[in-house]
């Protein structure tokens, strides 16, 4: 029997779970995760009943060395299979084809803790049910509810302008003044 590749490893010249796009980027519990990408067949044989399908893991990450595995491809985690997440794409898909996914979970039932961070989750493409291809990315999940220390971290933003001063605190340009009024240009900064 052929190996099965880890999660993440990509297999010289054989199929590529493409990832094109999450949403929404900071999901709350009433919304639905939505993945969407590609299964490419870059490799040189035909990939029979090919599929994809969910993995998460419920383990959050905890530091940035693990976000990058995961983006990386070298995450040694893999999670679990998210029940009716799995996808036919096509009865095959020959060398150099690709079929694209769009793949949805409703955030509820992934279970996430009342805590925030950030959690991985796969696409793993298949071939006749066998692991071709996984591909990972990460969310943030930060509920309403959350509870956490404020950091110490401040964010200066320049408010950049035309000098409108003169001596003896004249003002040359009438319009400062109503960019400083409700509405106005420093409002909707």
């Amino acid at each position: 029997l052929p190996d099965t590749p880890v999660p993440g490893q990509v297999i010289p010249g054989g199929p590529q779970v493409l990832i094109d796009n999450v949403t929404p980027h900071a999901p709350q519990r009433p919304d639905t995760l939505t993945i969407t990408g590609r299964l490419a067949n870059t490799g040189e044989a035909t990939l029979f009943n090919p599929a994809v399908q969910l993995r998460f893991s419920v383990s959050r990450l905890i530091s940035r060395e693990e976000i990058s595995e995961v983006l990386l491809g070298t995450s040694a985690r893999s999670g679990i299979v998210l029940p009716g997440t799995s996808t036919l794409l096509a009865d095959e898909l020959g060398p150099g084809e690709q079929a694209t996914f769009r793949l949805q979970v409703p955030v509820a039932d992934l279970a996430l803790p009342i805590s925030a961070g950030v959690y991985p989750i796969f696409v793993e493409g298949l071939s006749d049910g066998i692991t071709v291809s996984t591909t990972g990315t990460v969310f943030p999940w930060f509920p309403r509810t959350a509870e956490y220390r404020p950091s110490r971290l401040s964010l200066v933003w320049p408010i950049t302008q035309q000098p409108a001063m003169a001596a003896e605190k004249l003002l040359t340009d009438p319009g400062l003044i109503t960019e400083f009024e409700p509405g106005g240009r420093i409002e909707r900064l």
